[in-house]
């Protein structure tokens, strides 16, 4: 399931940099001068930092954008 979210306010594994998604191939700009960005909700990729799998709706305390 996509779902679309703010890169600026949210802190969610998905836009997070030690998420292990080479390609960002979960990743789709919606709007990016709004900073909207949809991302596929259920999908796990390995946490770097945790060395574990995480959903990319998961958050950090940690946490550091992508870009």
């Amino acid at each position: 399931m996509k779902k679309i979210a703010s890169m600026k306010n949210t802190k969610i594994c998905a836009f997070y940099i030690n998420w292990y998604d080479t390609c960002n191939s979960n990743l789709r700009p919606v709007n990016t001068v709004a900073g909207l960005w949809e991302y596929e909700h259920n999908a796990m990729c390995k946490c770097l930092l945790r060395n574990a799998n995480m959903y990319a709706w998961a958050s950090c305390p940690k946490f550091k954008r992508k870009f």
